[in-house]
């Protein structure tokens, strides 16, 4: 009587111990978008910056490309390999095609990231989101007029 329970136990086991060894697949976070009022800037890996102000520009340019229905190399481009907590369609504009480095924006031109493309042993280029930086100028200037109208003596 005991044989044929713990067959059927070896055999449940054997049909799913692949399975619960198998890694799962996590869906990826979306990147990290700046606010639309607030100053930002992204540093890429090669420790170079680009501000709000200079990627703005570049997507504008992408914008109005994607409004004329013209291509320039194959940009702009969408994106589906960076997920971005955005509604509408991202795209990809180069700042620097020899540098393999874009900026991400929506239809509208809000920027909403930046990135670069890096080549594999393979041949193949990924696309690779760079670090978002805050600027925090005006938080600290308002924690500063908290401080001081605190302290009258300063």
């Amino acid at each position: 009587m005991k044989l044929p329970i713990i067959s059927r136990v070896t055999m449940l086991f054997s049909i799913l111990a692949p399975v619960s060894s198998m890694s799962t697949y996590a869906i990826p976070e979306p990147e990290l978008v700046p606010g639309e009022n607030e100053p930002f800037s992204f540093l890429c890996p090669n420790n170079r910056w680009f501000d709000k102000s200079f990627l703005e520009e570049i997507a504008l340019i992408g914008k109005q490309a994607i409004e004329n229905g013209t291509k320039d190399r194959g940009f702009p481009a969408r994106v589906f390999a960076l997920t971005y907590d955005v509604d509408g369609d991202v795209w990809y504009y180069p700042i620097d095609e020899n540098r393999g480095e874009f900026v991400v924006f929506l239809r509208t031109g809000r920027v909403v990231g930046a990135g670069y493309s890096a080549a594999t042993t393979d041949d193949e280029r990924y696309l690779h989101p760079c670090q978002l930086q805050m600027v925090i100028t005006s938080l600290f200037i308002l924690l500063t007029k908290i401080g001081t109208a605190k302290n009258p003596n300063q």
